[in-house]
């Protein structure tokens, strides 16, 4: 599965009784982070199956993120500890014929900021996290991924843009794009690209493999509810 993740109009309310206005979100905040903040995303999939036929499969899954605080993690560093629900659709034979083609993954995912890096673990390597982010974010800005011994996977901050998804549009959201490359050059690099909005994080994310057989598998992941108290 996807892996996939994390996350806007600034909101000025008057506080009960008082009258006075409450403090605004910040407009540069592409981390949101606090107990209890969740996010929700549904997938489709686009299967090429050859250059002028496709087969578009839709709510071919759907992501759920909570943050339950922060967290100890196994190497001692505490940071943001998120619960990952996916729920995504297998059409397997198998699967078919035992009528249960819907699968559940569950786990808990950890993320925080370091200085200008916003980094992410989603798996046992603690050592080793993910970087999301490199902030603040402006048009070239480049950084790695993460580099490992079969791959390396560079992200490009390329421009601010209007994006749409369920959740509602976002004027300036920042189109981030990542290649990854196999070490060995035997298949082609996969492609990314994700938008962020501040505020809310993580909105968008456009995934396209070329799988063994040649074809062109494109996956969808759009933000449908959001909760990050602004």
């Amino acid at each position: 599965m996807r892996a996939t993740i994390l996350a806007a109009a600034v909101l000025l309310l008057l506080a009960c009784g008082g009258g006075k206005p409450a403090p605004a979100a910040k407009t540069d905040n592409y981390f949101p982070m606090a107990n209890g903040y969740d996010w929700k995303y549904t997938s489709t999939e686009v299967s090429y199956l050859d250059s002028v036929r496709a087969e578009t499969t839709a709510d071919a899954g759907s992501l759920e993120y909570r943050c339950v605080g922060r967290k100890p993690m196994p190497n001692g560093r505490e940071a943001w500890a998120l619960h990952r629900h996916i729920r995504y659709y297998t059409k397997t034979a198998q699967a078919r014929a035992a009528k249960d083609t819907v699968m559940w993954v569950t786990d808990t995912i950890f993320a925080d900021q370091a200085d200008s890096l916003v980094l992410y673990w989603a798996t046992r390597n603690f050592d080793r996290p993910n970087v999301d982010l490199a902030l603040p974010l402006r048009a070239g800005r480049t950084w790695d991924v993460l580099a490992g011994k079969n791959y390396t996977s560079r992200a490009t901050a390329v421009r601010q843009e209007p994006v749409k998804v369920p959740a509602g549009e976002y004027a300036q959201a920042w189109r981030i794009e990542i290649l990854t490359t196999p070490a060995d050059g035997k298949m082609p690099p996969m492609r990314a690209v994700r938008w962020y909005a501040a505020g809310v994080g993580l909105v968008r994310t456009e995934t396209e493999v070329i799988r063994s057989n040649g074809t062109l598998l494109r996956t969808v992941e759009e933000l449908v509810s959001a909760k990050t108290g602004k």
